[in-house]
């Protein structure tokens, strides 16, 4: 048996998540965090994804799915 190879294993994970129109995003990093979810940088300027913290059987992932449908695809304009 041969040690694995540390180069290979110690690789980050590419993230990444495709929206309803077939869009793929890869998740670059956390840009903030609250109570149901985490909003990610993407691949793509001036896009952000929200990631729920429940699975999809949990309750609460509903009422998370109504709100950032609401939201959905809001441009992002930066004042700074």
């Amino acid at each position: 048996m041969t040690a694995p190879n540390t180069e290979q294993t110690n690789k980050p994970k590419v993230q990444r998540v495709q929206d309803e129109f077939g869009g793929r995003y890869e998740l670059k990093g956390k840009t903030a965090e609250g109570g149901q979810g985490i909003v990610v940088r993407t691949n793509v300027d001036n896009l952000l994804v929200k990631v729920c913290r429940w699975p999809d059987a949990d309750p609460r992932s509903e009422g998370w799915r109504r709100q950032v449908q609401a939201i959905q695809r809001m441009p992002v304009i930066d004042e700074g």
